[in-house]
């Protein structure tokens, strides 16, 4: 069916017809349109998810990057103007009750700053990787303690040890044991005197959601450590990424 042409008089009295839309050109016309909106919305939201997920990987390459520095600066530090005979690093599983997180892993590096012994521990509480740092010997002020980075789900540490001067050995055929596999001392035994190198592992997740469409399955990222095992089962779809750095203890290295 066509729209009736309409019949304009002009100033001389000729009459003229204006010829307009039939229903198909109507139609045709609103179908181009609603697939050049669809092809703008799909644009933004590609977009969008695009600027979501570099967001994501700018926040856990941050975090984990930061985490990895200030860590490797204490580590470096550690055994300072220490005797050979006190222990550099130490790790505990369960910290007891004079560490600075009751029943939480922490990891403490010694050093001496030249007037006494310090010791700063690292931690993870509430996904929150915590560092406190306190006198030797005494019972550190929780109140002390500061946020170094968030967004920690896991955290694990492992060390080298070098037990007869020759360099790094193995410890049941592993250079990197856990904290259980060494004493306190001697040195003449896989033990904490013996430390030379550490290795952290941890993993990092994002500030920002919805940004993988499943979740995210991270197996067995801390190597030697299988008892650690961890899936990234978030309902919110956050990025995760897992990061390892080694450490040498720069001041027991011969």
């Amino acid at each position: 069916m066509n729209i009736a042409p309409k019949v304009i008089i002009s100033a001389d009295g000729d009459k003229q017809k204006q010829a307009g839309f039939s229903l198909i050109e109507l139609m045709i016309a609103m179908l181009l349109g609603v697939f050049l909106i669809g092809g703008l919305i799909s644009v933004f939201v590609a977009s969008g998810q695009n600027y979501r997920v570099q967001q994501a990987l700018t926040q856990v390459q941050d975090k984990g990057r930061f985490a990895v520095k200030k860590m490797r600066e204490d580590v470096q530090q550690a055994g300072f103007d220490l005797a050979n005979a006190t222990i550099a690093v130490k790790y505990f599983p369960v910290a007891g009750a004079t560490s600075c997180a009751v029943g939480l892993g922490v990891f403490e590096t010694n050093w001496d700053d030249g007037a006494t012994n310090q010791t700063r521990c690292y931690y993870l509480q509430n996904n929150q990787l915590m560092r406190n740092q306190y006198i030797t010997g005494t019972v550190p002020v929780a109140a002390n303690a500061i946020v170094i980075i968030d967004g920690i789900t896991q955290l694990d540490f492992s060390f080298a040890v070098d037990i007869d001067g020759g360099g790094l050995d193995k410890v049941a055929g592993v250079t990197y044991v856990a904290a259980a596999s060494l004493v306190d001392s001697p040195a003449t035994v896989p033990s904490w005197l013996s430390v030379r190198a550490v290795r952290v592992e941890m993993i990092v997740v994002s500030d920002t959601d919805n940004v993988t469409t499943t979740e995210q399955v991270l197996v067995n990222p801390f190597g030697d450590n299988p008892a650690v095992n961890y899936t990234a089962a978030a309902d919110d779809f956050r990025l995760f990424q897992a990061f390892s750095a080694t450490y040498a203890l720069r001041n027991r290295i011969e």
